[in-house]
């Protein structure tokens, strides 16, 4: 693995030489070695899956053992044999055979070879027949020259299996969890966890949990079900020991604890008492409760193991153990630390093809690999997730950055939202690999466990003599110890720390990085637990000698491969890293270069990139040049007009006619003529001779003209009934385009007919008010108008900016790396250079500030990067200095072009008859309840009622006075000798009467809802009354705190008063907590008013009258009983409760 070595040939800077040499765009012998890495391990892990995995997977499986006629039959899987895709492009899935074996009374038959199914293959693995192909034999093949692979071709799209983050396997973790007590009686919060897993990586979680008695519990899952085991048992069934031989065992390195001792005692008596004195009886005594469980063969004796784990011989089980037991009762007496199973050191990255394998028993985390832009491709194969479990906890634990992950996650690379600390990236160094009794005491040796296995013990004053010669070998490749061993000597520190011992891991899926190893001179590849116990130097000036042993490759190694593409950062607010993480992902660029070969659902590409003038020197490691995704604008930091507010920008119209930002989606449609056919009938594309309603837009296969345009309304495509000889014609519904590219298709094995077709369009999309943009410090902002040129201002040499960016935007992001890449671009233009924008390049010593003023300054401009401007609007002088420079744009693919939605008309829902939602289906915008608010806030209720009812789903319904029903009026049916003309009568079924019948306005989703109560036997019943006046009534009050009440009240004149309306239920009365101060009589004047308005509004102005009783000689009152009567005041004359 000599993935570290790479790091030794970084460009020394940036270079417009890729540019501007003769070679530039002509394919090379070999592809770039930096952005191939990239997929490395994803490639590497799907290799050894499909190899050795594959058949250590198959061999794994369980034979499958039956009884026929008396006989004992056995099938057995022998090995698993995948090939190469037989379709000379591309990869995508290929025939899985396997070999079984099948045995009659333990007497082997033979062989019998099955076909397992069909398997995808990852591109440009060895199954692939992409591997090995050179940039022109790519090209040949219509790929890219510079295919990366990691990914899987499913049903036409690209996707990528996600890293997943794991607990470290084969390390006893302890963990301190209080719902553990809850687990049965004794049982306390202390435990040891250890994730056990074999060569064709099944997993096995195993638990020690201590007990208040100071004995120890096993637990583990089977077949999803949780189990129990005394300790005892399971080292009694393990090995065939003695009692004092296993004591002697448990109690080593703690022989002068007297409790530990007694503890030990306690679980072997625990054995005894059940009547297990050897091995035979132990195992005989658990095979009777586990057999029914485990659904065994009834020839299978009492004595079979069916307990997996890595270890395969007992007597390594039981050593480990007792090494857990001894961790797990010092954990419980405080003496050893309790570890962070969120802390990176006790974590691992299972690879694409360790879940490909753990597929056929769980599925896997697979998303679409999206070419939206290059970095967000590449970002895919970086990525590591938590699960999706974790998102919906309610703890931040897991979500936290902890110094632990320095040089493996990056800290600035994650989403911000719901995933932010589940997503993470790991950085752009960081790897995963893919593959006798001391004479001291105990108590001063360290265990020595590899992988899981405890090997010995080795005395405390050899253990780092021991830990050095080892990693010498490791450095230097000797004795056969791989480079990626991560050696861990945890020491004895006399306080409560992790459980010392010296650690060997050499499993892979763990994260290891490279950094510089002083003493040895070379470099070392470090693992997540092994950089606790090391001191790791930064810059030259922090090397210790004598203590530092380590340095890192370069100050920036902590970060992850999109985040070094940030320039300068370290001079920026970490949220703004952390923006330009997500919106270098979401920008429009030149994702690819085979258009003309691909068929995506959508693709992004802006019509005239350019190469940054600042950018950090890992740009052109990873060769970026050919997939930009910016421009170079002029930007200058002024408040020019009303128009630029906020995060608004205006940019310059004449360069906008030029081409600034100007580009284009490519959307493909897929047309399948099979899924258009009934029955037996047979269809083809095609036109007829003549057909109006072609209007000579199709050609005569019925599909339109390469590089036509295409309106809304015109014909798409056409399709003829050979049966029917029927012509159907597809009109186009979406927004003008142009067609690009037209693909036809068969079926996977390339037999099939002429029926299906992929139709890629051109959708033409420059820049328009209202689309973002974005810099490359977080700084985001959309266009709110193009200026014209002859109004913006201008330089001395009269040259007018791209852009007009708000100085406000400044002092809150506190991006200071904007202002240093303008002045760095503007001195880069001048001087015809790139400048190296990677961060921790400056410090307070060299400063930016006084590197790129001396620049300018030297280019005949002033030293901090500002100029005098000149408005467009009058030709005078502005009075302020404006800061101007070059700063690298990017445009977001957020477009108002895709997010604009209005309608006038259009389809209802079936059920609730209101408008769809939905922009594809031409739906509605939802009015939700914080518009309703504002309407209500802004006393626009007519306006409410407008929205919610008249254009939403307004109905009218019949309603019985009477009874106050909705469902029972019915239309009488008529005699058999009426006309069909004649007019028929709603009658209420429950009254029989027809001149009880009235009809209201009422949302068509009420009639539903009371529907809906009827069906659970629920009687809706509606009040009915007409509403004609409105009174304002003086209430009854007693002089004693100056307080004065009023009643609010609405009565009908055909009733007698408000006591009428109350025993019907049509008002609503409700208390106040205290009176009304003198002072607010003025607003129940006001809403006396304003009652009377609304009723005029709605012509109910008969009898109408609101009328303020005033205080009573000015004495003071105290009220009674004071409250409003309030009721809805509708143009209709029906009340509902």
């Amino acid at each position: 693995m000599n993935s570290s070595t790479k790091w030794n040939n970084l460009p020394k800077g940036p270079s417009l030489k890729n540019l501007t040499e003769g070679g530039f765009g002509v394919l090379k012998e070999s592809q770039h070695a930096a952005v191939q890495d990239l997929t490395k391990a994803h490639i590497e892990s799907f290799d050894q899956a499909v190899t050795d995995g594959l058949s250590r997977v198959v061999q794994s499986i369980p034979p499958l053992e039956f009884t026929f006629k008396e006989d004992k039959i056995s099938l057995a899987f022998v090995e698993a044999t995948l090939y190469n895709p037989v379709v000379a492009k591309g990869s995508i899935c290929r025939e899985l055979k396997a070999d079984v074996s099948w045995s009659v009374n333990g007497v082997p038959k033979g062989i019998i070879k099955q076909s397992m199914g069909q398997l995808p293959i990852m591109v440009k693995s060895k199954m692939c027949n992409l591997h090995g192909m050179s940039p022109k034999e790519l090209v040949k093949h219509h790929e890219e020259a510079e295919e990366m692979g990691g990914y899987f071709i499913v049903n036409g799209n690209e996707k990528v299996i996600r890293m997943l983050i794991m607990p470290r396997r084969n390390y006893p973790i302890a963990m301190s969890r209080p719902k553990w007590k809850s687990r049965g009686q004794g049982y306390t919060q202390f435990g040891i966890s250890m994730r056990c897993v074999k060569e064709e990586h099944t997993a096995v979680n195993m638990n020690l949990h201590y007990l208040e008695n100071g004995t120890v519990m096993l637990n583990f899952i089977y077949q999803k079900e949780l189990f129990f085991l005394p300790l005892g048992f399971a080292l009694k069934a393990l090995v065939d020991f003695t009692d004092f031989q296993i004591y002697q065992e448990l109690i080593k390195g703690r022989e002068d604890n007297s409790f530990y001792k007694s503890c030990a005692s306690e679980m072997l008596r625990v054995v005894m008492e059940e009547g297990c004195t050897t091995r035979a009886k132990v195992l005989n005594y658990l095979g009777e409760r586990f057999r029914v469980k485990m659904s065994l063969p009834e020839w299978y004796t009492n004595e079979h193991e069916c307990i997996c784990i890595h270890l395969k011989s007992g007597v390594e089980k039981f050593y480990l153990l007792c090494l857990m037991t001894r961790k797990l009762f010092t954990f419980a007496k405080q003496e050893c630390m309790e570890e962070n199973p969120d802390s990176i050191m006790c974590q691992e990255v299972l690879t694409p093809g360790q879940l490909y394998l753990m597929f056929m028993k769980n599925t896997g985390l697979c998303v679409v690999a999206d070419k939206l832009n290059f970095i967000r491709y590449l970002s895919h194969f970086r990525c590591v997730h938590r699960g999706a479990a974790f998102a919906k906890m309610r703890t931040t634990s897991v979500r936290k950055l902890l110094p632990e992950s320095w040089g493996f996650l990056c800290p600035v690379h994650t989403p911000d939202g719901e995933p932010c600390g589940l997503m993470n990236h790991m950085t752009a160094i960081c790897v995963t690999p893919v593959d006798g009794s001391p004479g001291k005491a105990f108590s001063d040796c360290f265990p020595v466990v590899l992988d899981g296995a405890v090997l010995g013990w080795v005395e405390t004053e050899l253990a780092p003599i021991l830990v050095d010669s080892l990693r010498r070998f490791k450095v230097l490749k000797e004795k056969k110890i791989p480079p990626w061993t991560e050696i861990v000597l945890v020491p004895k520190t006399g306080k409560a720390s992790l459980y010392p011992g010296l650690f060997l891991f050499t499993t892979p899926c763990r994260m290891v990085r490279p950094v510089h190893n002083l003493a040895l001179g070379k470099q070392e590849l470090i693992g997540t637990f092994e950089q606790l116990y090391i001191n790791v130097g930064i810059m030259e000036d922090e090397i210790d000698p004598g203590v530092t042993t380590h340095q890192e490759l370069f100050p920036h190694s902590m970060l992850s491969v999109v985040a070094n593409f940030i320039p300068y950062s370290d001079h920026n607010q970490s949220p703004r890293n952390m923006y330009q993480c997500q919106m270098g992902k979401q920008t429009m660029g030149f994702p690819l270069h085979s258009f003309m070969d691909r068929s995506d659902n959508k693709l992004y590409r802006l019509q005239t990139p350019q190469s940054p003038l600042v950018r950090p020197y890992m740009y052109d490691h990873y060769n970026l040049d050919n997939y930009p995704s910016g421009t170079n604008a002029i930007v200058a930091v002024i408040s020019y007009t009303g128009y630029d507010m906020e995060d608004a920008m205006i940019v310059n119209k004449s360069s906008w006619e030029r081409g600034f930002a100007h580009g284009s989606i490519y959307k493909t449609e897929l047309v399948d003529l099979a899924e258009k056919v009934r029955g037996e009938d047979s269809v083809v594309f095609g036109t007829k001779p003549g057909d109006p309603k072609v209007n000579n837009k199709l050609d005569a296969d019925g599909l339109p003209f390469i590089g036509s345009t295409l309106q809304y309304g015109d014909p798409f495509y056409s399709y003829i009934n050979l049966n029917t000889d029927q012509t159907f014609v597809n009109f186009y519904n979406q927004e003008a385009c142009v067609v690009d590219n037209i693909k036809i298709c068969s079926n996977d094995t390339g037999s099939g007919r002429f029926k299906r077709v992929c139709i890629t369009m051109r959708v033409p999309r420059n820049p328009t008010i209202g689309d973002k943009f974005a810099s490359r410090h977080g700084q985001k902002g959309i266009l709110s108008r193009l200026w014209p040129a002859e109004d913006m201002p201008f330089t001395e040499s009269g040259m007018a900016p791209d852009i007009l960016f708000n100085p406000h935007g400044f002092p809150s992001r506190m991006t200071i790396g904007m202002l240093i890449e303008s002045m760095a671009g503007k001195s880069g233009a001048l001087h015809g250079l790139s400048h190296d924008a990677t961060p921790f390049t400056f410090s307070e010593e060299s400063s930016a500030l006084e590197y790129f003023g001396e620049m300018l300054r030297a280019g005949g401009y002033n030293f901090y990067g500002t100029e005098r401007l000149y408005s467009g609007v009058s030709g005078l002088e502005l009075e302020a200095d404006i800061f101007i420079g070059v700063v690298y744009y990017q445009r977001l693919r957020h477009m108002v072009s895709d997010k604009f939605q209005v309608r006038t008309t259009g389809a209802r829902d079936k059920v609730t008859n209101q408008p769809v939602g939905g922009r594809n289906i031409q739906g509605g915008i939802r009015f939700g309840e914080m518009e309703r608010d504002a309407l209500l806030a802004h006393g626009s209720s007519f306006l409410l009622h407008d929205r919610l009812f008249n254009c939403s789903d307004r109905s009218v319904a019949q309603v019985c006075v009477d009874c106050g029903s909705l469902l029972s009026p019915l239309l009488e049916k008529p005699p058999p000798y009426w006309s069909a003309m004649r007019h028929r009568k709603t009658v209420c079924t429950l009254c029989g009467k027809s001149d009880s019948i009235d009809s209201v306005s009422v949302p068509y989703v009420f009639r539903y809802f009371v529907a809906e109560l009827a069906a659970m036997n629920i009687k809706r019943v509606s009040h009915h009354n007409t509403v004609l006046g409105l009174h304002l009534q003086h209430v009854e009050t007693q002089s004693e705190d100056g307080g004065v009440g009023f009643l609010l009240g609405v009565f009908a004149p055909d009733h007698d008063g408000i006591e009428e309306l109350l025993a019907r239920d049509c008002l609503h009365f409700l208390p106040l907590s205290s009176s009304f101060p003198i002072g607010q009589q003025q607003q129940l004047v006001s809403a006396a008013q304003l009652f009377q308005e609304t009723a005029d509004l709605r012509g109910q102005t008969e009898n109408l009258q609101a009328t303020l009783f005033p205080q009573r000689d000015g004495a003071p009152f105290t009220q009674r009983s004071y409250g409003f009567y309030i009721m809805s005041l509708y143009p209709r004359r029906a009340i509902f409760q």
